[in-house]
């Protein structure tokens, strides 16, 4: 049975991860990124009541989920660079691609596989405004996503 949205990321939840990128703040000045930022979300669901053994953090560069929440398959990602704009997403690693054609129907079928491994994906965003960030945490529609599969190449039509 797949976690719904609301039973996942839930007030406590966030609470707990904003807390916890103000504790990250306290040390770091730039955003928390990568390993540090799927850290930070493993805790937040630990400190919002999830036991330990049902909050699962995947190995780093492996090809799967970030983080298993229960049954739940998350993919955690970042927009933080000083470009960041409050109205326009940018997914600029949704996934790699190490070997194989470099052709736009490719490219699309290995994201749309890569895509169906997951239930959610969320995405904390950094907006900087005058010296001051200001956080955006979004979970991202993977059925959005997936409309990529409409996608026509014109170079082969």
């Amino acid at each position: 049975m797949e976690l719904a949205s609301s039973e996942l990321f839930n007030p406590q939840f966030l609470t707990a991860l904003k807390s916890l990128i103000e504790l990250h703040h306290s040390i770091y000045p730039n955003p928390p990124q990568g390993v540090f930022f799927e850290s930070l979300v493993a805790q937040a669901f630990k400190r919002s009541g999830w036991p330990a053994d049902q909050v699962k953090l995947s190995p780093a560069n492996s090809p799967q989920h970030d983080l298993l929440v229960g049954t739940a398959k998350i993919s955690l990602k970042t927009e933080t660079g000083a470009g960041t704009s409050a109205s326009l997403i940018n997914i600029t690693k949704l996934c790699t691609t190490e070997t194989g054609q470099w052709e736009s129907a490719y490219l699309i079928e290995h994201a749309l596989k890569h895509v169906s491994r997951y239930d959610h994906l969320l995405m904390l965003r950094a907006v900087w405004q005058q010296g001051l960030i200001r956080y955006q945490l979004l979970e991202i529609p993977l059925d959005l996503l997936k409309l990529m599969a409409n996608i026509i190449d014109i170079i082969s039509i």
